[in-house]
């Protein structure tokens, strides 16, 4: 069983990781709130900014590696799309700023997975597996919100968070 599950610490950064997303739900909307009465009107472009340049550089750092694939120019176009949705949920989908954050924290999520899942010899079922996770993690991310005074449980947020989980993963699959 060992072998199939990688090393220790990549299952301990994952479940640090989560233990970090569920510790902060209680604080989240007051450094929300600290930062939107600190930039004004002008949060909602800052914090877009800011998500737009760390995904355009998680591309950037992803680009540097060479595809391994048949056919480049349909790798490099299925990356272009994925840039290209994450920018369509980041500017037109998602108006509120903490569901943009959304994006980057379950990409990462799946990341942390799929560093933990790394020794199954089956592409397939590492990724449903880090599917799986996902879902576990941004199911119980809106059930723990359920019960934290002022938080509020969503399924529009339990499925912002698996499609956020699968968009990061499509980033790493490519």
């Amino acid at each position: 069983m060992s072998k199939i599950f990688s090393e220790d610490k990549d299952w301990v950064l994952l479940i640090g990781y989560v233990g970090l997303i569920y510790s902060t739900l209680q604080f989240m909307p007051k450094i929300n709130y600290f930062f939107a009465s600190l930039l004004g009107r002008y949060f909602g472009l800052v914090s877009s900014t800011m998500l737009i340049i760390a995904i355009f550089l998680t591309f950037i750092v992803i680009h540097k590696h060479k595809p391994a694939v048949k056919s480049p120019a349909l790798f490099y176009a299925a990356r272009a799309f994925i840039f290209a949705l994450y920018l369509t949920l980041l500017l037109f989908a998602l108006p509120v700023v903490s569901e943009k954050m959304h994006l980057l924290e379950y990409g990462f999520l799946s990341y942390l997975a799929l560093r933990a899942v790394k020794n199954f010899r089956s592409n397939y079922k590492r990724y449903i597996l880090v599917v799986l996770i996902v879902i576990v993690v941004g199911s119980c991310d809106e059930l723990i919100q359920k019960f934290t005074p002022g938080r509020y449980c969503e399924l529009r947020d339990v499925i912002l968070n698996i499609v956020s989980g699968i968009l990061g993963l499509s980033i790493l699959s490519l």
